[in-house]
């Protein structure tokens, strides 16, 4: 599973992620929080992506001038639009695998998909102990959007978040007390037990596979309590530990952002995903 190694540097410092090369062999999905500050503004000033395919390794530079980042990504990973668009300076050789990306979503909630990410890695009863830098994959099931959550927290569709534009997974030990889905919204559901993985950090902006189409990109983690201080969470923090909650893209519901981005145009996401975005609704804080 060939996927990319992303070394950014912003105004605000150096930080790594994860992509995943698309078909056109000169661009790379990710997420629009690797290349912006906490308020959406992007501030990358210079990257690398390090491929590693069947005739060795190469880096190639990033051409941060043509970023392309959602235009109604704030910075909130709950709202959704986590997305960009990076552009290489040259494709990498042919060795190196090129990704379409789903543009159904049918059949997302329940799939099975390959994890594949650059960020710290450990275990799920100690989280994530062991530094980034090397590359991991498993398997996890997506069990839901995360609308379920967010409503569940207080939060208006529209209003807060994008509809449908975020799937959610949890990570399963095969014990129902740590079935994250089970434990706070009656959706019990032990996925794959103690094959699933999580996403840490730098692992972001990696992508989610399945038949060789990019469903997800991973984009943010959460550990919830109750206000009880129960939890599914086995030791309570957010560490990608056994019981948390993370949070992919849902790259179907971009599908004309991509395309317009790999295409050189602009998109402003209205026609796959949220409605677009005019001067009411941004004054009413709604995109």
């Amino acid at each position: 599973m060939m996927v990319q190694d992303l070394i950014l540097t912003r105004s605000d410092g150096t930080f790594g992620c994860t992509g995943g090369l698309l078909w056109t062999g000169e661009h790379v999905l990710t997420a629009a929080h690797c290349v912006t500050n906490d308020n959406g503004n992007n501030v990358l000033q210079f990257g690398t992506v390090t491929f590693e395919g069947d005739f060795g390794t190469e880096t190639i530079a990033i051409d941060a001038t043509a970023t392309k980042i959602h235009n109604k990504w704030n910075g909130d990973v709950l709202k959704g639009n986590d997305v960009a668009v990076l552009k290489l300076v040259s494709a990498p050789t042919d060795d190196i695998t090129r990704y379409q990306i789903d543009r159904d979503g049918s059949d997302d909630i329940g799939a099975i998909v390959e994890k594949v990410g650059y960020g710290r890695s450990g275990n799920g009863n100690d989280g994530d102990v062991l530094a980034f830098g090397d590359k991991r994959n498993g398997e996890n099931q997506y069990d839901d959007v995360a609308d379920t959550m967010l409503k569940a927290l207080g939060l208006k569709a529209k209003a807060h978040f994008v509809p449908g534009s975020v799937l959610q997974y949890d990570f399963d030990n095969g014990l129902t007390s740590n079935d994250a889905f089970g434990f706070f919204f009656g959706n019990h559901n032990l996925g794959l037990g103690t094959n699933e993985v999580n996403s840490a950090s730098g692992d972001s902006g990696g992508p989610a596979i399945s038949n060789g189409n990019i469903i997800g990109i991973t984009s943010y983690g959460v550990t919830l309590t109750f206000n009880d201080g129960t939890t599914s969470d086995v030791n309570g923090i957010l560490d990608s530990s056994f019981g948390e909650f993370s949070g992919d893209t849902r790259v179907s519901k971009y599908v004309g952002f991509i395309d317009d981005s790999v295409n050189g145009g602009t998109d402003d996401g209205g026609n796959n995903g949220e409605p677009k975005c005019n001067k009411g609704m941004q004054k009413r804080g709604l995109c």
